[in-house]
């Protein structure tokens, strides 16, 4: 079974109706590392999204939208989980995907030399070509549960794309969803 990347069926918008991620005009909140990554307020979270996973006892507790022009590719990556001791893992979000026809994830493993002290050091969480070996790729579009604990990158092809990502932890404990619980917890959706 794939546990990098599923196709969710969420017939939901992420965002509210009317949200424009390319109005010009809006304030931005973008990362301070990446110019391509923009922090997206809770409070612009759709209401129909949030109801639904209320119903599964999960919640969404942070929302980006990475952009990506043609061609581009994201540095091979962790997702931040935003917590002090960061340790790779096994963590997934929901990433609904629009344009960028044809691209593709990837994600990786480290190889033998990279020890796991010399991981830990890296402060952005991200990684060099020589670090790791890919082991998976897969071109995707729409929403999807995504693996982020683990080194993965987008190569997009001709035209632009962005993707609002949201993290989705337990409700009761706040700790982040494994990939085999969100299987779980969307199986009828998958």
């Amino acid at each position: 079974m794939n546990t990098f990347c599923r196709s969710i069926n969420i017939d939901i918008d992420p965002l509210f109706e009317g949200f424009d991620v390319y109005d010009i005009n809006r304030p931005r909140n973008l990362n301070k590392h990446y110019s391509n990554l923009e922090y997206i307020p809770l409070v612009f979270v759709n209401p129909k999204l949030k109801s639904f996973m209320d119903q599964r006892n999960i919640m969404v507790s942070l929302v980006d939208i990475f952009y990506c022009g043609p061609y581009e590719a994201h540095p091979i990556h962790v997702d931040q989980p935003h917590v002090d001791q960061f340790v790779e893992n096994d963590y997934v979000r929901i990433n609904w995907i629009y344009g960028g026809e044809g691209s593709e994830m990837k994600w990786y493993k480290f190889r033998n030399h990279i020890d796991q002290l010399d991981r830990h050091k890296v402060q952005h969480i991200v990684y060099g070509p020589d670090d790791v070996e890919c082991i998976h790729s897969q071109a995707i579009s729409g929403p999807h549960l995504v693996q982020v604990g683990i080194p993965h990158t987008v190569q997009n092809q001709d035209q632009k794309r962005h993707s609002i990502c949201a993290d989705i932890i337990h409700k009761d404990t706040s700790r982040r969803i494994t990939m085999n619980q969100a299987l779980d917890i969307f199986k009828d959706l998958i």
